[in-house]
């Protein structure tokens, strides 16, 4: 309570304590403040580093998260357009497949590199028979367009009926999902980016278990995330 007087005991330990420190000399309490500020000094360089590691960690995941998915969305709207095209013979559906066409190389670039930091030989591995797979896929792609384009419809239905097309997307889609696995584990790539965003702005406690408790303006903040780096 305010104002109290301090009990007998108390008083005893106050006194000894008054004692010992009377009893250093001054040197002997430089030494030991200099001890403390260094601790201290140490205690910050570390959690600085540490820090500094999880945000590098979390930004990469986050960027290869998003290569994937932007490499994987790109290929199926490649897909999506050709199948119109051929349904239809609607021009409208070449535009979707010429943009997404143009798109896949320098994506499947980004993943490249993105991934060239990871240094680890099976993901290489992974990464070349994937860049295979795509090739094969944008080969059967442009070869049924082209049949189309040129008035050749009946050849163009020809080749999709054999469904090598559809067993080489879903062979794609695997791969990617397995690439992605090897990088992230099991959990969600939109908590990658939620945790990502919340190690850049060391606001870990707006993120729990189930991908954050606080979702509206998480793109916003992405964004400025993304201009920061």
């Amino acid at each position: 309570m305010p104002g109290s007087q301090p009990t007998s005991s108390e008083s005893a330990v106050l006194a000894r304590l008054r004692r010992a420190l009377a009893a250093v000399p001054p040197s002997g309490i430089l030494v030991l403040l200099t001890g403390v500020v260094v601790g201290i000094g140490l205690l910050l360089v570390q959690l600085t580093f540490t820090q500094r590691n999880a945000r590098s960690v979390a930004r990469y995941e986050a960027q290869t998260v998003t290569a994937l998915q932007n490499l994987r969305q790109s290929l199926t709207d490649a897909e999506t357009g050709q199948r119109g095209y051929l349904l239809t013979l609607n021009p409208a559906y070449l535009s979707p497949y010429d943009d997404a066409r143009q798109r896949i190389p320098s994506e499947l670039g980004i993943l490249r590199e993105q991934l060239a930091s990871a240094g680890d030989p099976e993901t290489d591995d992974r990464l070349r028979e994937i860049e295979g797979l795509i090739g094969e896929k944008l080969e059967e792609l442009d070869q049924t367009v082209g049949y189309a384009r040129n008035g050749s419809i009946d050849a163009a239905l020809q080749v999709v009926r054999t469904d090598t097309g559809i067993a080489r997307m879903d062979r794609l889609r695997q791969r990617l999902a397995v690439l992605q696995r090897d990088r992230i584990g099991d959990r969600q790539p939109e908590n990658v980016v939620l945790e990502f965003v919340a190690v850049a702005f060391g606001e870990i406690g707006l993120v729990d278990g189930k991908g954050g408790r606080y979702r509206r303006g998480c793109q916003q903040k992405i964004v400025a995330v993304e201009e920061r780096i």
